[in-house]
This record gives structure tokens, sequence and C-alpha cells, in this order.
């Protein structure tokens, strides 16, 4: 399978073509998630967050899950 590359006819459209927002979110994202691994937030974060659902039993949970109403916007 081949792949044809050709050179965008304007850099200026080019770089208005792309999506800055979605990139900067991402280089964001990916920052903050090696800075929670690194310190150790994430693992202590985890530990907090679901220490409530490992005291119930697991068909508890899923019946709570099922029972919430997302909201769609």
């Amino acid at each position: 399978m081949w792949l044809a590359v050709t050179p965008p006819k304007d850099l200026g459209d080019a770089v208005q073509s792309v999506p800055w927002n979605l990139l900067l979110f991402m280089a964001a994202t990916t920052a903050m998630a090696t800075a929670l691994v690194t310190t150790g937030a994430a693992n202590w974060l985890a530990i907090t967050a679901f220490a409530p659902i490992r005291a119930t039993a697991p068909w508890v949970f899923l019946r709570w899950l099922s029972s919430v109403r997302w909201r769609t916007w």
C-alpha cells in the first residue's frame, strides 16, 4: 500500500487547518498524567476515590451505575 504525500499549496492554509486547541489539550493532559504518575498522586487518588466502592459488593455498584441517568448536552 502506498501513501501519497503532497505538500500543502499554502503554509498559511496548512497552519489554519491544524486543530490547535485539541493539540494543546492533549499536550496538557499528557503533562498532567506524567506528573501525577511520577509523584504517586495518581495511585493515591485511585485508592482514595475507589475505597468506598471496594467496601461494597460489585453488584451494588453495578446497580447504582445502571440507575444513574447520564445527562446529555
